[in-house]
């Protein structure tokens, strides 16, 4: 009995000594990751996981970077995988590795895992999502392995399989059941905690192009979706999105490009200025053909009409529509108290929709050159405005101020306010950015919708769902962000002139 309860009590000792080491590692991560410490991740495919990777990536930012954590940003992490050699030694977790990473790239830490995803058919045409992560949390300045977690299997009780009507949404729903899994086993987050970012939509990085010399101020697609443009200073430059070069180059004669928009049919440019001028260009041609003047301060947007004849511009307080033809002013809209900062025309032509610093909406029918109805947004700041391309749906870059008199402070929210053009109801409320919001962009199936902010992130939201698809953070304020017409492409301009382009699957 004696050597019995010696037995026991080593082997109770041993336990204690375990799960001091355990839970002394997660709380190294976890202090770490509150401590803002570098992280770089990197997920490696094991088994048809190669789409889904840089999405389970994301998922892990973001729960990270909540927490605390500095995360790599997208260039430098496109450099690291560009580097086979690198690469391997770190998927071998090569100690000269981490000291590279450590000290060529910053990361005091290194996550890097492993994926599989797969979808399995069920009955009555439904799809069960299968998936399998592995992580390994590890000091760059010590190789020290800090934390190493493998995901339980999906389809127990505690931890079920989903099962969705798509192949495609059964997978991403399992991966971000998985990354919840592992996260939850690191001691990153709470049992309460969810990962957002369900979607039918998915990012891979394709290039990024450096905008100089010049500064850019708007990107546009060509209709076609084979070339985006970029305009700042006295140029708009075309980029080949298949040969990575570029395409065309339109320079107008003066002032600086203050904003440009391609027509519906594909054939032209407009190009608007700081002086009020804006040029036509034929998209095959590097000199402008129409020249139209008469602005008297800078052209603040643009767009033009689903027929392709009239060009449609916001100067100060109003909007003009001219003639591509002719170049002839056709109607001036009074009404705004400050200045347009939106302009679009809807889907039948017939009608003009405005948005202003003054807060109000307008619809504008140009039929009769009147206003027909207008909106007064209840923030106390509208940035921008964007519509969607069926004209259905509004998306209003708001802020709103609190200010608290008794402790002498200020608050201000950012929304994106969706509303409904016919009606003016507001659809859905979206809030997370933390800085004002610059630009709007709905894809061309108007479930997604893109923002960005001067607090460097883009969000991807689910306008279904109301929850957020992806973020990316980039290393300055985001100026614009843009969809190709065919849904193929996204791009988004930086105030660093960092122009980052993705390929949507």
């Amino acid at each position: 009995m004696k050597k019995k309860a010696i037995l026991l009590n080593w082997l109770v000792f041993i336990s204690l000594i375990y799960l001091q080491s355990h839970f002394a590692y997660a709380d190294s991560l976890a202090e770490r990751i509150a401590n803002k410490h570098t992280i770089m991740i990197i997920i490696n495919d094991v088994g048809n996981a190669a789409d889904f990777t840089g999405y389970a990536e994301n998922l892990l930012k973001k729960s990270l970077k909540e927490r605390g954590a500095a995360i790599i940003n997208p260039e430098i992490m496109e450099k690291v995988k560009e580097n086979k050699l690198l690469m391997k030694a770190i998927e071998n977790a090569n100690a000269s590795a981490m000291v590279k990473i450590a000290t060529d790239y910053g990361a005091n830490i290194l996550i890097r895992g492993t994926l599989s995803v797969d979808a399995l058919k069920k009955f009555s045409a439904s799809w069960e999502g299968a998936a399998n992560m592995s992580l390994t949390a590890i000091d760059t300045s010590t190789a020290e392995e800090i934390s190493n977690v493998f995901s339980d299997p999906l389809g127990s009780t505690l931890n079920p399989a989903p099962i969705e009507d798509s192949p495609l949404i059964a997978k991403q729903i399992a991966v971000q059941k998985i990354c919840h899994n592992v996260l939850l086993k690191i001691g990153v987050i709470a049992n309460s905690a969810a990962l957002k970012g369900v979607t039918t939509i998915g990012f891979d990085f394709h290039d990024i192009f450096t905008l100089s010399p010049g500064r850019a101020m708007a990107i546009e697609f060509s209709a076609d979706g084979r070339f985006l443009l970029a305009g700042g200073g006295k140029t708009v430059r075309s980029w080949d999105l298949i040969n990575r070069q570029i395409n065309q180059e339109y320079r107008i004669k003066n002032g600086h490009v203050s904003a440009v928009a391609i027509s519906p049919d594909n054939q032209k440019l407009a190009v608007g200025n700081n002086r009020g001028i804006v040029e036509i260009f034929s998209l095959d041609s590097p000199r402008a053909y129409q020249r139209i003047a008469g602005h008297r301060r800078a052209i603040t947007a643009l767009a033009f009409s689903p027929d392709s004849r009239l060009i449609a511009s916001g100067v100060d307080k109003i909007c003009q529509i001219h003639s591509i033809q002719s170049g002839a002013k056709l109607i001036t809209l009074k009404g705004h108290r400050k200045t347009v900062n939106s302009i679009a025309f809807t889907p039948n032509g017939r009608h003009l929709i405005s948005a202003g610093s003054d807060r109000m909406i307008k619809w504008w029918d140009i039929n009769v050159s009147k206003e027909k109805k207008s909106i007064q947004e209840s923030a106390d700041k509208l940035l921008n405005m964007k519509l969607s391309h069926d004209g259905s749906m509004i998306a209003l870059s708001t802020v709103d101020i609190h200010i608290d008199l008794v402790r002498n402070s200020r608050k201000d929210i950012r929304h994106v306010r969706i509303r409904n053009t016919i009606t003016g109801e507001e659809i859905r409320t979206l809030e997370g950015h933390k800085k004002d919001i610059t630009t709007l962009a709905f894809h061309p199936n108007k479930r997604f919708l893109a923002s960005g902010s001067i607090d460097n992130t883009i969000r991807i939201w689910d306008l279904q769902k109301g929850d957020i698809v992806t973020f990316f953070e980039k290393e300055d304020d985001i100026i614009s962000v843009k969809f190709s017409m065919d849904g193929q492409w996204f791009a988004a301009l930086t105030k660093n002139q960092r122009l980052s382009v993705w390929k949507l699957r």
